[in-house]
This record gives C-alpha cells, structure tokens and sequence, in this order.
C-alpha cells in the first residue's frame, strides 16, 4: 500500500518538474523572441536614419544642382544680351555720321553689358561657393563654371577695347568737328564778306532840291567854261553822305519828286530813265534800266526847279 502511495507522488512529482521545465524553456524562449525583436527595431531605426540622411543629402544635392542649372541658364541668358548688344554698338559706331541721339544709345547699350557682366561675375561666385559647400566633387559642374568666367572676362575685354576705340573715334571727330567749325566759320565769314559786297553793289544814293540847297550842303561844284560861262555842275568829291537817301537798286524802280522841273546832275545814260509828269508837274523818276542807270554813279543827284 504504501509502495503504491510512493509510486503516485513520484508520478506527480515528475509531472511538476516536466511543467516547470517546459514553463522553464518557454520563458526562455519568449526571451530569446523579444531580444531578437528588439535588436530587429533596433536596427530598422538605424535603416531608418539612414535612410533620412540619404534622403537629405539627395535633397541638398538636388537644390545644389537645380541651383547650378538657374545660374547657368541665366549667366546664358546675360551673355547672349551682351553679344547681342555689342554688335549693335559695332554697327552703329562705324557708321560715318554718329548724332547725338545715336551716341547716347552706344553708352546706354555700354552701360547695359557692363551691368550684365557685373551680375553675371556675382552670381558665378555665388554658384562656386554653393558647390564648395555642397561637398560635391563634380568636375563637369566645376568646368562649366570656370569655362563661363572664361567667357564673361573675353566678353568684358571686348567691351573695353569697344569703348577704346570710340574714345579714339570721338577723339578723331572732335578734331573733326573743330576743323568743320572752323571751315563753316570761314565759309560764314566769306558768306557774310559776299552778303555785304552783294548790298554793297545793290546800295544806290538819291538826293534831290534846288541849286542853292545842293550848293549850301556842299554837294555841288561848277566846272570848265570860261569866265564862269558854259560851267557844267557836278558832284563834288568831298560830298557829305548824309544828305542822300539811301536805296536797293534791285527794289527800288522810282524815285518820287515833286517840281515843275527836273535836271540830272549826275550821269547817267539816255534810255535807262524816264522823267514821269503828272498834270504838268513832275511826279518821279522811273529807272527803266537799272543795270544801265546806276552803271556810271551809284549816287543821282537831280536839281529841281
């Protein structure tokens, strides 16, 4: 009987130790499974990381480079103005004639390129400095940068030998300007010199009135005969000028009198003038020919009665 009691506490005390080390490597096992699952997050949040600093840095490049293209584009853009620009101040300073107008546009177009330039060097250093940054070791991206400073200083030289060559061309044409000045002042004076000789050979004098008036303004002298007889009046030399009315030939085709008679003193040729008579009276003289009348004298002097 109590070998048979023995038997069942054994039996029950194999059963307690069965569950105990089946409980035993359960715990074990669960343990293992979390070490596992966190060495597994553990390592998913560093992918994780990972895979956020390489997307950064995708980003970062890609700005970089998004930058780099809009520079390039608009440093383009700049240069095609200034060549653009640069022929058109090429055409219009070799042409033979600049005006005013035409040379304010050649230093407002100047003026243009030397500004595109100016903006086009900043942002080259500007975009050089954004690569530097960057880390980026492109050397297509750092010789297209150096290949548009290249360019920027070529085209810059250009534009300097441009303005050097209009200075010697504004130069060259203030002397020729002084010299044109000087000609069209010369050509003035001779036009003046000719004008005046013009009014001169068109300038005539008349003065009329009774002998004793002409006498007593000294404009009249007796010459020849014999004993004061047969003398012929005529205009004395030393005439004072102020007595006579002065008269464009080419204008003036009669000279108003009023006398019952009219005597010439002066010479002039028969046919060239008529004595033109109003109700019995002289009413003027009438030049009929003016080249054949004032042809003797420029000054007519008729005594009236």
């Amino acid at each position: 009987m109590e070998k048979e009691k023995r038997n069942r506490m054994l039996a029950r005390l194999g059963i307690v130790v069965v569950f105990v080390a089946a409980v035993a490597a359960a715990s074990i096992f669960i343990y293992d499974t979390n070490l596992e699952n966190q060495k597994l997050s553990q390592h998913s949040e560093e992918l994780q990381l990972q895979n956020q600093d390489l997307s950064a840095e995708l980003i970062s490049r890609d700005s970089v480079i998004n930058d780099l293209i809009g520079g390039f584009d608009l440093i383009a853009e700049n240069l095609q103005t200034v060549r653009q620009r640069r022929d058109i101040v090429n055409a219009k300073s070799n042409e033979s004639i600049i005006t005013k107008d035409k040379r304010e546009e050649i230093i407002k177009d100047i003026q243009l390129m030397n500004s595109l330039l100016d903006e086009s060097r900043n942002k080259i250093n500007q975009l050089n400095a954004k690569l530097k940054s960057s880390g980026m070791q492109t050397a297509e991206l750092q010789k297209k940068i150096d290949d548009l400073n290249k360019i920027i200083e070529v085209q810059a030289n250009d534009i300097t030998e441009l303005k050097e060559t209009l200075a010697v061309r504004d130069f060259e044409m203030a002397r020729l300007n002084q010299k044109m000045d000087t000609l069209h002042m010369e050509i003035l004076a001779k036009e003046d010199i000719i004008e005046q000789q013009i009014e001169d050979l068109h300038r005539a004098y008349y003065t009329y009135g009774t002998y004793k008036e002409l006498k007593e303004k000294g404009l009249l002298t007796k010459e020849g005969g014999f004993l004061f007889l047969g003398q012929n009046k005529s205009l004395r030399d030393d005439f004072n000028e102020d007595y006579f009315t002065e008269i464009d030939i080419t204008k003036v085709k009669s000279i108003p009198v009023k006398s019952k008679n009219l005597e010439l003193i002066t010479d002039h040729p028969e046919g060239s003038y008529r004595i033109i008579e109003n109700t019995g009276d002289v009413a003027y003289l009438e030049i009929e020919n003016p080249d054949e009348f004032w042809k003797l004298s420029k000054y007519v002097v008729m005594e009236v009665k």
